[in-house]
């Protein structure tokens, strides 16, 4: 098959040239069902492909229609890239931000922050950006490498996962992420509760610390596991994603019309 055959979405069976009102050979899914028009786009992707400015509104109503009914949500997923870069640069800031709070103090109380002034204030607001930014490029780089490997599966089990499809899949499932911070935050009130444990084991790390430290690793494994399953279910939506139509504008693989 090639990335722009138009294929029945259920079984991968081309549809092209078949009546758009009946149903596929293969499987008996409706050919409507597969049509590029049946693939509207998520709330985020509609109000960046009409060229309306990014909304605070848009890009909730999207994660939380992928967190709650994620099948449906993939389900209707543009198969082009507008939108993509936005959308992770949100999730991707602002899970990295969550990530960084806790250990700047920023909203932590630290006598010893507040007694610094306005230095010490702007010190801490330096050391948020920088954490986050770098968090945030952390989560980039092991999104793009989830990337490549769902395209590559994809293309071991004989399924079209275009370019653009994988790079939806992949920022819609990023809102995953988000809860890694949480989960972290967690982590680091259950070590400070560990207070009496400073024993150190072979003189090198104490109790509380690899206890804390196992407890954040977990934290951060619970992001990305939630953001691995989002993705797992949006391939299986979109592993044979038509793309829209070539009068339809541009953005990634399109199909004649």
């Amino acid at each position: 098959m090639s990335q722009t055959d138009l294929l029945c979405e259920s079984c991968g069976y081309t549809i092209a040239g078949l009546p758009e009102t009946g149903n596929c050979p293969e499987c008996g899914t409706p050919i409507p069902q597969s049509l590029p028009e049946a693939r509207s786009g998520s709330a985020w992707q509609t109000r960046i492909r009409t060229g309306k400015p990014a909304a605070i509104g848009a890009w909730l109503f999207t994660s939380w229609s992928i967190l709650r009914h994620p099948g449906p949500s993939f389900r209707v997923l543009r198969a082009d890239m507008p939108g993509v870069r936005s959308l992770l640069a949100i999730n991707l800031l602002a899970s990295g931000a969550l990530l960084a709070l806790p250990w700047t103090g920023v909203w932590l109380y630290d006598p010893a922050r507040g007694s610094r002034g306005a230095s010490g204030v702007l010190l801490q607001l330096a050391s948020l950006i920088v954490i986050t930014l770098v968090a945030a490029l952390i989560l980039l780089f092991l999104t793009w490498v989830e990337c490549l490997g769902i395209r590559f599966f994809a293309a071991r089990r004989s399924w079209r996962l275009t370019h653009a499809m994988a790079w939806q899949v992949c920022a819609h499932a990023s809102v995953g992420w988000l809860a890694a911070g949480p989960c972290v935050w967690a982590a680091l009130l259950l070590t400070s509760t560990l207070a009496g444990s400073t024993q150190l084991i072979a003189g090198i790390v104490s109790v509380r610390d690899l206890i804390g430290g196992g407890l954040i690793f977990t934290a951060i494994l619970v992001g990305m596991l939630a953001f691995e399953v989002l993705v797992y279910l949006g391939v299986r939506q979109c592993r044979f994603a038509n793309p829209p139509r070539l009068a339809d504008g541009p953005g990634g693989d399109t199909i004649a019309p």
